[in-house]
């Protein structure tokens, strides 16, 4: 049996408004497409085009070790994640999504946010539509997770930056924490304890796979990270990739990881090339299972 948001079911207004801004991200997405995949591709070749010279880096210097491992494990366990993010979203709902086909769904949306298209929320959105879920209830729930994870984010940050930054701690933890807290009730409120709980792990699961990689990234290049950096580092690489109009946060995830790395009194060009290489890993590990997402729907996953 589908469940329904109950916030959006009373307030009817709230339902048309969610429905109108998923049509409307993606027309204005498509419509100037050309433009804003020349500003963040421009973006992105440019800063790590900085980064190299100022790291005076070489090819040869990097550590394959870590990056191999950020590639070949790292990467497929986060698109794992993100697959069982869209199982919970859909189970939230009251339909049931298989994994392999939620996997596709999830590896095509990494490869199509190449695009400047904001196509994690687009297709994830209408992988529930498909099965019979409205689209304000399957956009309301695919954004109130993509709400709960950058609340948990502005939390961990938040936490990791007590000692450091005092005061940006404190905004972030006053933020983040009530967005995130309020997130999960709506999910239990909705659909349970257990799913709430679901939807929490894996939030926390993604979170820590992330800084993971980031620290695996930043092994590569030769640059030692605290856990705290790492985490601070994570969140704005999370941050940078809400912006959806641009292809995947393309750019603003590096200038932003840059930006909190400059705080940290680390160097900017370390964070931008690290942050560069994991996505270039994730989209690498995406295109290359994107014919075996094919596959499985040919052979009838549901």
């Amino acid at each position: 049996m589908q469940r329904r948001f109950w916030f959006l079911d009373q307030h009817e207004a709230l339902s048309v408004r969610v429905t109108d801004w998923l049509e409307r991200l993606s027309s204005h997405a498509r419509r100037y497409r050309f433009i804003y995949g020349v500003v963040a591709l421009m973006l992105f070749v440019i800063g790590l085009w900085i980064s190299l010279r100022s790291l005076k880096f070489e090819l040869t210097e990097l550590n394959l070790l870590p990056l191999v491992a950020n590639l070949l494990i790292g990467a497929p366990i986060a698109i794992c994640f993100n697959a069982m993010g869209l199982q919970v979203a859909g189970r939230i709902t009251g339909i049931s999504i298989g994994f392999f086909h939620a996997f596709h769904v999830t590896i095509l949306a990494m490869v199509t946010n190449i695009l400047p298209v904001p196509a994690g929320t687009i297709l994830h959105s209408s992988a529930l539509s498909a099965r019979g879920v409205g689209l304000a209830q399957a956009g309301g729930v695919i954004l109130l997770g993509n709400l709960a994870t950058l609340g948990l984010i502005a939390t961990l940050v938040g936490v990791a930056l007590l000692d450091s930054m005092p005061a940006l701690a404190i905004i972030l933890l006053i933020a983040g924490l009530p967005v995130f807290v309020g997130s999960v009730l709506v999910v239990k409120y909705t659909a349970g304890r257990a799913l709430a709980s679901a939807f929490v792990f894996l939030r926390l699961g993604r979170a820590l796979i992330l800084v993971l990689r980031v620290q695996l990234c930043f092994l590569g290049i030769g640059v030692s990270v605290t856990l705290a950096e790492a985490v601070s580092i994570s969140g704005a690489v999370i941050l940078g990739s809400a912006a959806a109009i641009f292809p995947a946060g393309l750019g603003i995830s590096e200038a932003l990881a840059a930006t909190m790395a400059t705080a940290l009194s680390l160097a900017p060009a370390a964070a931008f090339m690290a942050t560069a290489l994991n996505r270039v890993s994730t989209l690498v590990i995406a295109g290359m299972l994107v014919p075996f997402g094919f596959w499985r729907r040919g052979a009838g996953d549901a």
